[in-house]
């Protein structure tokens, strides 16, 4: 899937996941970037390209459901990347029935029946470890980022001596609190 996005503006992607079990999974969601065959880590990301979304997605026996992902860069270039859906060890399996332990026959003494019966109860049964590796559906993502369009002119119009004004909204894309700003027309 390729997607092209703004500088510093956020785009919600929309990946269907379709869950081949006749039984509810549970998706885990693992999300990779990649550049020239490299897995990046999170400071060594050239494009600042943060990819988020939920760490996972339930689908319903042999239903589709869509996976939001949000993608925002904040530097121009591409990036490759894997978003892998994983179904959660365990999900989808259907454990073994358990055996319930015979019932002693009438007539045996209270004293062998307890000793038949064990003073504990029978352990629990273990979830089946589901053999081989985990299944999973994936898919490989591009994403370019460009340079938004430049913002059209704001465009003042008044007769003489009477007072105009227009609001612009100024977002801070840093982490710090902006304290004061002061704007001059020429």
């Amino acid at each position: 899937l390729d997607w092209s996005l703004d500088l510093r503006s956020q785009v919600t992607m929309q990946l269907p996941i379709k869950n081949w079990m006749k039984k509810a999974v549970r998706f885990r969601v693992e999300l990779s970037l990649a550049e020239a065959g490299q897995t990046l880590g999170p400071m060594s990301n050239p494009i600042g390209l943060t990819l988020t979304g939920p760490p996972s997605i339930d689908v319903p026996p042999l239903q589709e459901r869509t996976y939001r992902l949000m993608a925002r860069a904040l530097r121009e270039g591409a990036l490759a990347g894997q978003v892998k859906f994983v179904v959660e060890s365990g999900e989808g399996v259907t454990p073994p029935p358990t055996a319930s332990p015979p019932a002693p026959a009438r007539g045996t003494p209270a004293l062998l029946r307890r000793s038949q019966q064990g003073a504990l109860p029978p352990p629990a049964a273990e979830p089946p470890v589901p053999s081989g590796p985990p299944e999973y559906a994936f898919y490989r993502v591009a994403v370019k980022a460009v340079a938004p369009a430049p913002p059209a002119p704001i465009q003042l119009r008044t007769t003489v001596r009477r007072p105009m004004t227009e609001t612009v909204m100024v977002e801070n894309p840093m982490p710090d609190l902006a304290t004061s700003m002061q704007v001059q027309c020429p």
